[in-house]
């Protein structure tokens, strides 16, 4: 029963609560098990091994070591990894048989705190005392390094989001009502539309600095946590079918129909966060793409960003300061290996291929170099949570952008009608 609660308890098990009887009544039973018996057997047998009675005999100091241990070592490190876990249990009871063998059996049994109460009392007042003004010493210079320009840089990277979410641009799941932010001039010859979920906003800034050109209009229409997939789906975080998002969608592309934009930028969470199967990335894509195809000069399907394990920002604050000898210097890296985007983005290809004028766009080589990414580079924060670029590293990609849209190309066309095919 305490094996069991081990193994499959987590953090998700609530405490106090009915699951904390399984261990406390397996604890109970091996008590019990150690009373009855007039000679060892079963776990009594089990428990009479030599290595395990030592364990036993430093068990309550291994207890009162091993958690304040952990955290210190996760506060130093800011890593849980498996190998740095392990490491400061084995320190725990190495401490643990330190601090028996050395303070606690000693001073237990030493016959003057017997003798002398008093002495005794006081004296261990007075190393409480002692330990608590180390604490909150160590909790004010935690509250200093917090509001120093780093720390603070960390803070405000998760409020670098882009413009059009303060703009009212999105209404996530409150509304179907479908607002078009505009950026640019009403009587531009060209005209750009960006659409899609939360992952295709993100990239807002970029297409701000690749389109902040003579004759061209930017329009964005997102909705977060809502795919540029016409098929239906569950919503987790309302519970219920995201029927909000399924009109919007209807209306949003009707509205970009009747503009008859020149380039049309589709984004959508690739990775693991709508379950659909290949079928409905397949066929719901096409039928997004069979409203927007005739009407569009040209479409391109945004490759969705990698995710980070972690929270970006986050994890560079944990690690502000950590000496460099912890070798922590890639601790807030993660492969952009992931195989199930991958996946999709191959089924958005087979969909894209079925038009002549719907392309793909891989930004990230870009954002993630030699499939790595990284939460910062070249001193700018790259993520602002796990999974949304900040701000200022999207702007900083709009030439790249630019580049491979073929802008330049496309604006050199004729005004009096729509611009060539961007290459």
């Amino acid at each position: 029963m305490v094996a069991l609660a081990g193994v499959l308890f987590s953090a998700d098990i609530p405490y106090p609560g009915g699951y904390a009887l399984l261990p406390t009544l397996g604890a109970v039973g091996i008590v019990a098990a150690g009373c009855v018996a007039t000679r060892p057997f079963g776990v009594s047998r089990l428990l009479s091994w030599r290595p395990l009675q030592w364990i036993g005999g430093i068990s309550y100091s291994w207890y009162l070591w091993h958690w304040p241990i952990l955290l210190l070592g996760r506060a130093v490190t800011g890593s849980d990894a498996p190998v740095y876990r392990i490491a400061w249990v084995l320190l725990s009871l190495v401490l643990a048989w330190l601090s028996c063998r050395f303070i606690e059996s000693p001073i237990r049994n030493r016959r003057q705190w017997l003798a002398r109460p008093c002495m005794a009392i006081f004296g261990a007042l007075a190393l409480m005392l002692l330990a608590n003004s180390l604490c909150m010493r160590w909790n004010n210079q935690a509250a200093e390094r917090m509001q120093s320009p780093a720390m603070q840089r960390y803070a405000m990277a998760h409020g670098d989001a882009p413009a059009i979410y303060g703009m009212g641009c999105d209404d996530w799941y409150y509304s179907d009502r479908v607002h078009i932010c505009a950026f640019g001039p009403a009587n531009a010859a060209h005209t750009v539309v960006l659409m899609g979920d939360s992952h295709a906003g993100q990239w807002f800034p970029a297409a701000a600095k690749a389109f902040d050109r003579p004759g061209w209009r930017l329009l964005v229409l997102t909705k977060s946590s809502c795919p540029m997939v016409d098929e239906p789906f569950f919503y987790e975080r309302i519970g219920k079918e995201y029927t909000v998002c399924s009109t919007w969608r209807t209306h949003a592309l009707a509205k970009v129909a009747e503009i008859r934009p020149d380039v049309v930028l589709l984004g959508t969470v690739g990775g693991g966060g709508y379950k659909f199967s290949k079928a409905q990335w397949i066929d719901g894509t096409t039928r997004v793409l069979d409203v927007l195809s005739p009407a569009a000069g040209h479409i391109y399907l945004l490759r969705d960003t990698p995710h980070l394990p972690f929270d970006g920002p986050d994890c560079l604050a944990e690690h502000t300061g950590r000496p460099a000898w912890l070798g922590l210097r890639h601790a807030c890296r993660a492969p952009a290996d992931d195989p199930h985007a991958d996946q999709v983005y191959q089924w958005l290809g087979e969909a894209s291929g079925r038009f002549a004028n719907v392309g793909m766009l891989d930004m990230n080589a870009q954002v993630c170099p030699g499939d790595m990414c990284s939460a910062e580079r070249d001193g700018m924060v790259v993520f602002r949570d796990s999974q949304h670029l900040t701000g200022s590293f999207a702007a900083s990609l709009g030439p790249v952008l630019a580049g491979k849209l073929g802008i330049d190309a496309a604006t050199a066309t004729s005004d009096s009608g729509k611009a060539k095919t961007p290459p």
